[in-house]
């Protein structure tokens, strides 16, 4: 492994595993702000933005830190697209809906960890495939 492959995983992995929870985080808020708006008015704004942030990074680390990992492995194969991404998105979601159902809240939780974790995922995927094609 060549220093240049090296630095790309980390990355890889660091840009997943910072960048995607607050972008999936600041989705899932402003689904819900915009719920919230609708049917009560939205009195608590700052305070559901906190905790949503601060969730984001409990409940989405993990599996963007995963799908970090599965995508700069694939990428020391073949540079990642879209379709891999979103497949790496999607196995990091069931293996820690298996292996702790408490992150993922369920089946419902599930469900919006993955959309919310797909969104994150096609936005950086987006962001940062030009700058780190350094192959």
């Amino acid at each position: 492994m060549t220093f240049k492959i090296a630095i790309r995983f980390l990355m890889i992995v660091l840009i997943s595993a910072a960048l995607a929870p607050s972008i999936g985080g600041l989705a899932f808020f402003a689904v819900r702000a915009a719920i919230d708006l609708v049917s009560s008015g939205l009195s608590e704004i700052r305070g559901l933005f906190v905790i949503v942030m601060f969730g984001t990074y409990a409940v989405g680390g993990p599996i963007a830190l995963l799908a970090g990992f599965l995508v700069a492995f694939f990428d020391l194969w073949r540079t990642p697209s879209l379709p891999v991404v979103l497949g790496a998105i999607i196995v990091a979601n069931v293996i820690i809906l298996v292996t702790q159902p408490i992150i993922g809240f369920g089946w419902g939780g599930f469900l919006i960890n993955l959309a919310t974790s797909i969104f994150a995922g096609i936005v950086c995927w987006f962001s940062f495939r030009q700058p780190l094609s350094v192959r």
